[in-house]
């Protein structure tokens, strides 16, 4: 929902309930880093997202042409 809000997305959400509902266990905990060697993250989850999102459109034309590329061999 996040990225849809993001990237404008205005389609429906069809949730396949039959398959699992989410990630089974966390695979990341930024607290033992925090408390290890203070770190903490530069940018914020939705943050990173929007970024992400701009560098793609900014870029698309590389990135279909790479994947395009890729499909070839």
């Amino acid at each position: 929902e996040l990225i849809a809000r993001i990237t404008g997305f205005e389609g429906k959400f069809v949730w396949d309930t039959s398959q699992p509902d989410g990630q089974p266990r966390r695979a990341v905990d930024g607290s033992r880093a925090a408390a290890a060697f203070g770190w903490k993250p530069a940018v914020s989850l939705e943050e990173g997202i929007k970024q992400t999102v701009e560098w793609c459109e900014a870029n698309w034309d590389q990135l279909t042409d790479y994947a395009v590329a890729g499909e070839r061999g």
